[in-house]
């Protein structure tokens, strides 16, 4: 893996290389651009021979050789713009595998994920302040442990829950850095696709960080490794903004908070399968981030619509609220409000007449019909994963204490 074609790459430089429509022999000249924003970019040389000469063409894939000796696969490419026709010029894709020329289809043996949010919660980065300055010893000692590594056994693959270290070279440097973070790595009963790992594995942890931080959160790391044939492949995907983790701002729960660990995280791949897409459109709900809509209400409204109807064979919120063993004051969804809940949905979704009064009514509390949806998800949520009551409570006064939902 060329370490300088892939920092020109992520910086948004753009790359020169040989490149060909994966099944054909033909190679290609072209210049190759990655950004997060607009995914990958290729502008083809002169020729194209082997590439499709039509905007309707169905997606293909292109291997490609860059200058410094990176290997890079795009997957469900497309023609973006043409010349005199029928010369293609431009191609466009959304997700581009760093690493090695592979095929979607290909089936891996382990898959390495991480979040944002997922080394506040597990917060334990193995580094420790061993000596602080003093006027007795100046000297300021820091030391590594090895993190915890936590086992959880889900249907067809292990879970190592574990930290992740780089380090600059060492020696006598002034600029000598070390970075932590937590990673889940999966490690499959037998190989499997890319798709297939981020469906069964990916997604569910994606879904599970959106819960605990209450803020957005995506996938930071997504690697896969073939340490047979041996290959190491990164995949970056269009939309995946840079986030980093927010570490001043609490979460809702921390691993920490968890009784039995395994159980938990057994506990909610399973329910994260079980009432899919639910705890996904939740995490849909989260990366909103501050800013609310009638879109917004209603994803979290289908998540929570969903999640009673598979999970508690109802729709009726009122039933939910009684499941979360929690007082309405905690969540907001009293009566009243729930009620009001249910108009919102009829509005925003089916465009019910209302009179001018309950408009007015439903438009000026969508913010807070919204988040009180939402709170009264993750208290039941919270349950699910394990969490005490008593806890709960805690956790979710905590949360809200410094925007009530009432």
């Amino acid at each position: 893996m060329s370490k300088k074609d892939r920092e020109a790459l992520l910086a948004g430089e753009v790359v020169v290389g040989r490149f060909q429509v994966i099944g054909t022999e033909d190679v290609v000249p072209g210049v190759l651009r990655w950004s997060a924003r607009d995914g990958a970019t290729l502008e083809l040389i002169d020729d194209a021979s082997g590439f499709p000469r039509s905007f309707d063409a169905l997606p293909f894939g292109v291997h490609g050789l860059l200058r410094n000796g990176g290997e890079v696969s795009l997957f469900d490419c497309r023609v973006s713009r043409m010349q005199l026709l029928d010369h293609p010029t431009h191609i466009r894709c959304s997700t581009l595998a760093y690493g090695a020329q592979v095929l979607p289809e290909d089936r891996w043996p382990r898959a390495i994920y991480g979040t944002a949010a997922l080394s506040q919660w597990r917060d334990d980065s193995g580094i420790h302040l061993a000596n602080l300055p003093s006027a007795d010893d100046p000297t300021l000692r820091v030391e590594f442990q090895p993190t915890t590594r936590d086992r959880v056994d889900v249907p067809g693959a292990e879970l190592v829950f574990c930290g992740h270290r780089d380090t600059s070279p060492y020696g006598h440097r002034s600029d000598f850095w070390s970075r932590t973070d937590a990673v889940m790595v999966v490690n499959p009963r037998r190989p499997q696709t890319i798709a297939a790992l981020m469906s069964k594995h990916a997604q569910p942890l994606r879904a599970l960080m959106a819960l605990a931080a209450d803020r957005p959160d995506d996938l930071t790391r997504e690697i896969y490794v073939d340490v047979d044939r041996p290959l190491r492949i990164e995949v970056w995907r269009q939309g995946r903004p840079p986030l980093k983790g927010e570490w001043e701002r609490r979460q809702l729960f921390g691993a920490d908070q968890l009784i039995d660990y395994p159980k938990a995280i057994r506990a909610w791949w399973r329910l994260h399968r079980q009432v899919w897409p639910a705890l996904d459109l939740l995490g849909d709900h989260a990366n909103e981030g501050n800013s609310f809509s009638p879109g917004r209400f209603l994803t979290v409204f289908s998540a929570i619509e969903r999640y009673a109807e598979i999970r508690h064979k109802t729709t009726d919120l009122k039933k939910l609220r009684t499941y979360s063993q929690l007082d309405s004051s905690l969540t907001g969804c009293t009566n009243p409000a729930l009620d009001l809940i249910g108009v919102t949905r009829g509005y925003v979704a089916h465009f019910n007449n209302v009179d001018d009064a309950r408009r007015a009514q439903v438009e000026d509390q969508m913010v807070v019909s919204t988040r009180r949806v939402a709170a009264l998800m993750q208290a039941c949520l919270l349950r699910n994963l394990g969490i005490r009551k008593g806890q709960r409570q805690t956790l979710l006064e905590r949360h809200y204490a410094s925007w009530p939902l009432v």
